[in-house]
């Protein structure tokens, strides 16, 4: 008699890449709409250290996408949760993130370009120091969808025109956390 144990598997994205030959670059995939007004790929430079981002700025909502593959041991009955780290030059306001899922399983139907789910949107305040990191957690995300395995597509947006982001600056993603759970069988 097998035992089955469930783990959870975090993954960290950078939400950029520095390069100091060839610039920086997103390390998620940008909605280029409109020049000047999308996302950009940056980097903060201290004494130290160099750290890359995505920058969203305060004038329009904008996204950048993402997927990854949930394997055939996901365990589709625990949570898909986001964590976002980001900072800013505000020392006070609050940004407003909204993140989507969409799903497409390995072998069925339909195309790689599946609807998104309804947003889940978290409001989280600056920390009244300019480039600290915050956090914003988005726990339970939509799984409307999906099967195992599958690839899970994210959307992340900036949502500057709600009425709880009050943030008059931009807000710079450094980086995504995405952690879901697996189920593992063990013994005969």
């Amino acid at each position: 008699m097998g035992h089955a144990l469930i783990l959870t598997e975090r993954i960290y994205w950078p939400a950029a890449q520095m390069n100091a030959a060839t610039g920086n670059w997103s390390l998620f995939d940008v909605d280029y709409d409109t020049v000047g007004e999308d996302p950009i790929a940056a980097q903060l430079s201290g004494s130290n250290q160099k750290v890359a981002y995505v920058e969203f700025n305060d004038a329009q909502t904008t996204m950048v996408r993402r997927h990854h593959r949930l394997p055939s041991d996901w365990y589709p009955a625990g949570p898909i949760d986001l964590r976002l780290l980001w900072c800013t030059p505000a020392t006070s306001g609050n940004v407003v993130w909204s993140v989507q899922t969409a799903f497409r399983a390995e072998g069925g139907v339909g195309t790689l370009d599946p609807a998104f789910n309804a947003a889940a949107t978290v409001t989280t305040a600056a920390p009244g120091t300019a480039h600290r990191l915050v956090m914003s957690e988005l726990l339970a995300l939509s799984k409307t969808g999906a099967v195992a395995p599958c690839l899970l597509f994210l959307g992340i947006t900036r949502t500057p025109a709600a009425a709880g982001d009050t943030i008059t600056n931009n807000a710079r993603l450094v980086g995504v956390e995405c952690s879901y759970q697996r189920i593992v069988t063990m013994g005969p």
